[in-house]
């Protein structure tokens, strides 16, 4: 019986640590440095977005399909022919999804999208030098519609 507490800590120990080493939870970044560098690179892009005045609109219907950016700027603004619209998970990067929205008129952009599983998202449309960011209401899979509105 006084062995036996012991022996149960050790037993327990060894799957704890079998679990650490077998299982990623992909939240610790091996990088970590690296990363940090492009955290910096990343807030300028945001700073170059709030110079250009840019505002955009996503918009698609509760079961997925073809969602829409339209998006506007100050005078400086150059609409590109492609954006990027990232829908990013904030605690599985596996989740991620990347989609290349391309333009259909004179501010509107278009592109093929999945239905979200509920949790925690943020939206990014990238551009060439600049990026918008917004949360995406979690407790809806039905996101219908939401404005960014990074203000100078």
């Amino acid at each position: 019986m006084v062995i036996l507490i012991p022996a149960s800590a050790v037993v327990m120990g060894v799957v704890m640590i079998t679990l650490a080493i077998v299982s990623n939870d992909g939240l610790v970044a091996d990088d970590y440095y690296q990363r940090g560098l492009e955290i910096n690179r990343s807030l300028v892009r945001d700073q170059r977005a709030t110079r250009l005045s840019l505002r955009a609109t996503l918009s698609w219907g509760p079961d997925a399909g073809t969602a829409t950016i339209t998006l506007s700027g100050g005078p400086q603004f150059v609409a590109p022919e492609t954006l990027t619209l990232r829908l990013v998970n904030a605690t599985r990067a596996a989740a991620d999804r990347r989609i290349l929205m391309h333009r259909a008129g004179a501010n509107r952009y278009l592109g093929q999208v999945r239905r979200l599983p509920e949790g925690r998202w943020y939206a990014q449309i990238e551009g060439p030098d600049w990026r918008l960011i917004k949360e995406l209401d979690g407790r809806s899979n039905a996101l219908v519609r939401f404005r960014y509105q990074e203000e100078p």
